[in-house]
């Protein structure tokens, strides 16, 4: 390569054969240099050693420059050396001046010591190059240059040996560094990978149970939240933001107690000192709570019932807690429904037996009223009353009253029809709702305090028989469930009123049956004085007490048929009265003979029927009396005989939702003793009626018939509250009662196993489990004669 001659340098001497190096130093900054001390730039990188005698004056230098390479054959950097032989120079120059002649020989010589002192010079540099070129080639640090004397090129040697080995140490231990490093750094790099790969297998099994217990606390329909030490929200399900009105998100890290939590039921403040669900945080005790109420989002409340349980770690140091809370405003509308329809229900049932009760119609409505005004949903005012209207149905007579002020008495006492409140319900039959006093309170008086009315109309079968008038709070609103409370409570009074006026009409009727019996039949006299007889013999007997009451009883019983005997042949003799003017005024036609045919058939049979019936009675309570009787056997179609003892027992059936089924086939016609047959019935369900349905509304009584050859087979069976073992034991023995002192004689059961056993020459079979209702099994013969 070409290099530029360096001419012209100016350097100021510093010492004799002086060595400067630059180690490690760029070529580019060698360049720098060079250029700084005048010299033409280099212009292509500097490969080999240069070496060049430059001249200032008269002083004189030699200067030399080698390339520096790294371990891959570049140049990393030049080093510069540089020495001073201006006397050597002045010598020659002094010898020449003195005597250029003598001292050629000697100039000559001069001249070839220098050459051979520089050659020397250039020689060692050269080998000094040429060793250090090797070294940066192979970059190997073992070798050594030779050092043959010590001149400044020999220190220059040693030195550059010294840093050999010095590299060469240096360059072992990084060695020996770098491999500990790497083995570290692999150790480390595999440890490293472990712990992510833990970290990740731990960070997705983290974020599954997350997921999880997500999934677990969302799917919940209760709402649950959380609350740490600080009493702030650290978590919060679907389910219980939805039913606070706000996202999840909006509630967690919010103090929970002070957005839901800070008024009570009463519209107190309820501080977080008070809070039992910040107390549990502080005591770590659970607790459970239905009275409270939590407060949504738009200011509104609701009922809530809520769990609170501490959450601590394993040596009972608190975290927080978790809160499970449920709405509970329907069920408390449903408890709270519960209770006015028990009002509703007692009400109802206190005016169902005051309907049977043998009082006045106003003692009946009076204690009717105290009990409606008993029921603590809305009838606070406690006054009211109940008017009927009188016999030309044109004006409204107070019956019964409670509450109502003396002035209210007198001009309430009766109520024209259309007039003030009442009249005008009674007018149109319309119920009626009034929030305070208006136009139409006609009857008002100084003083009267403000108020409000619910007005009912009694109605039967489209008749007005009179209003219910209850006061209320002034302002009340209308609410149609009331309504429709009132209305059930209205149809109940309405039946007692029915009832007492058809008791009433029927007393009347049987007075005059009654009388009408003493004088037509003497025959039915004759019974009732030996019903009289057997009562008294029942009564001196112990073992017949019981049917002391059914002596009083008798005569109702027979009077319904002789009163609907009577009824039909007064009926009779009115159509026969109107058939024998048509037929004296000519004026019969083949309708009016048909019907009046129709018509006397038919109250014939009434009639028949009637006092058929009415000496069956009578044959069968004989019969009761003395367990035998002396009636002939006949022959009956049973199903159909069945069927008329039910009907016979109506009066007790009527006011009762119990039910008789009869399972019998319609062409089984057996010969037995009939009133026999009734007694056995009539007890049984007697007996059902009074102890099987004691507490039960709806009874279910099946009577299954079916025949053999010669045997019938009669299952009776309730679903009544069934009786003990030991009652089953003793169900057929005289006196035995479980109603002792209400009534009970014991001798029901015991007369039905006598007529059985003996009249029909039969057997009886009890099966009960307490709960499950009892069971009588009876088989007996088709021909009674086959065994009299």
């Amino acid at each position: 390569m070409d290099y530029a001659r360096i001419k012209n340098v100016h350097i100021k001497p510093i010492t004799l054969f002086g060595v400067n190096i630059l180690e490690s130093t760029y070529q580019q900054k060698a360049v720098q240099l060079i250029q700084s001390l005048g010299a033409v730039p280099i212009e292509t990188g500097l490969r080999e050693t240069v070496v060049q005698i430059v001249s200032d004056d008269d002083e004189y230098f030699a200067v030399g420059l080698t390339p520096f390479k790294d371990m891959v054959g570049e140049t990393a950097g030049v080093l510069m050396f540089h020495w001073r032989i201006s006397d050597k120079i002045e010598i020659m120059h002094y010898h020449v001046a003195l005597n250029v002649i003598i001292f050629s020989f000697f100039l000559f010589s001069a001249m070839a010591l220098l050459y051979l002192s520089v050659r020397k010079s250039l020689i060692l540099f050269g080998n000094l190059s040429r060793g250090i070129v090797e070294v940066s080639e192979s970059w190997d640090l073992s070798k050594r240059l030779e050092v043959q004397d010590r001149d400044e090129v020999g220190l220059l040697v040693e030195g550059f040996n010294r840093f050999l080995e010095k590299l060469d140490q240096m360059t072992q231990q990084l060695r020996s560094m770098n491999q500990s490093l790497e083995q570290k750094v692999t150790e480390r790099t595999l440890e490293l990978q472990n712990k992510v790969q833990t970290i990740e297998m731990t960070t997705r099994t983290m974020a599954a149970l997350a997921q999880h217990h997500q999934l677990i606390l969302n799917s919940v329909g209760e709402g649950i939240y959380g609350i740490d030490v600080s009493e702030t929200t650290t978590f919060i399900n679907r389910a219980g933001a939805a039913m606070l009105g706000w996202e999840a998100s909006e509630l967690i890290g919010k103090h929970l107690h002070n957005i839901i939590h800070h008024t009570r039921v009463d519209g107190g403040p309820y501080l977080p000192a008070d809070c039992l669900i910040c107390r549990t945080i502080r005591d770590g005790e659970s607790r459970i709570r239905s009275d409270e109420i939590f407060w949504r989002r738009d200011g509104s409340s609701f009922n809530v019932e809520y769990m609170v349980a501490p959450i601590k770690e394993y040596d009972g140091k608190i975290l927080g807690s978790v809160v499970v809370f449920r709405d509970i405003t329907e069920r408390l509308q449903a408890q709270q429904a519960g209770q006015q329809l028990n009002s509703l229900q007692r009400v109802l049932n206190a005016i169902y037996r005051l309907s049977f009760h043998s009082v006045t119609m106003q003692e009946k409505l009076e204690s009717a009223l105290r009990e409606i005004m008993r029921i603590p949903c809305f009838f606070n005012q406690s006054q009211g009353g109940i008017l009927l209207l009188d016999a030309d149905e044109e004006t409204l007579c107070l019956t019964a009253h409670q509450g109502l002020h003396p002035s209210l008495l007198g001009l309430c006492s009766r109520v024209k029809s259309g007039q003030c409140l009442c009249g005008r319900v009674a007018q149109t039959g319309k119920f009626m709702h009034v929030a305070e006093i208006d136009d139409r309170h006609d009857h008002r008086f100084e003083g009267m305090h403000p108020h409000g009315h619910y007005i009912l109309p009694l109605i039967s079968r489209k008749r007005m028989l009179g209003v219910l008038v209850l006061y209320l709070d002034h302002g009340h609103l209308y609410q149609p469930e009331e309504e429709e409370f009132l209305t059930t409570i209205g149809n109940a009074l309405t039946s007692l009123i029915e009832r007492h006026l058809e008791d009433e009409a029927l007393h009347s009727l049987n007075i005059s049956l009654e009388a009408l019996v003493r004088e037509r039949t003497a025959e039915l006299h004759n019974h009732i004085a030996s019903l009289k007889a057997y009562q008294e013999q029942f009564v001196r007997s112990e073992r017949m007490e019981a049917l002391g009451g059914m002596v009083a009883g008798i005569a109702h019983e027979i009077n319904t048929p002789v009163g609907i005997g009577y009824t039909a042949s007064m009926y009779l003799r009115d159509q026969t009265m109107q058939f024998m003017r048509s037929f004296e005024s000519d004026n019969l036609t083949y309708e009016i003979v048909r019907e009046y045919v129709s018509s006397a058939d038919e109250a014939t049979q009434l009639i028949a029927a009637n006092l058929s019936r009415a000496d069956e009675l009578i044959k069968s309570f004989k019969m009761v009396a003395v367990d035998h009787g002396s009636e002939l056997a006949r022959s009956i179609q049973l199903k159909q005989y069945i069927q008329e003892i039910i009907l016979s027992l109506r009066p007790k059936l009527k006011i009762t939702e119990h039910r008789i089924d009869v399972t019998c086939p319609d062409d089984l016609t057996i010969m037995t003793f009939p009133g026999t047959l009734a007694i056995i019935l009539v007890n049984l369900i007697m007996n059902s009626l009074t102890h099987g349905f004691e507490n039960i509304r709806a009874g279910h009584i099946q009577i299954r018939v079916t025949s053999s050859d010669d045997e019938v087979q009669m299952v009776y069976l309730d679903n009544g509250c069934g009786m003990e073992k030991e009652t089953v034991k003793r169900i057929f023995e005289p006196f035995y009662t479980t109603k002792r002192g209400q009534g009970g004689s014991g001798l029901g059961m015991h007369v039905v196993y006598n007529q059985v056993t003996q009249k029909l020459g039969g057997s009886i079979v009890c099966q009960s489990d307490f709960g499950n209702g009892a069971t009588f099994i009876l088989t007996f013969k088709k021909n009674i004669d086959m065994i009299h």
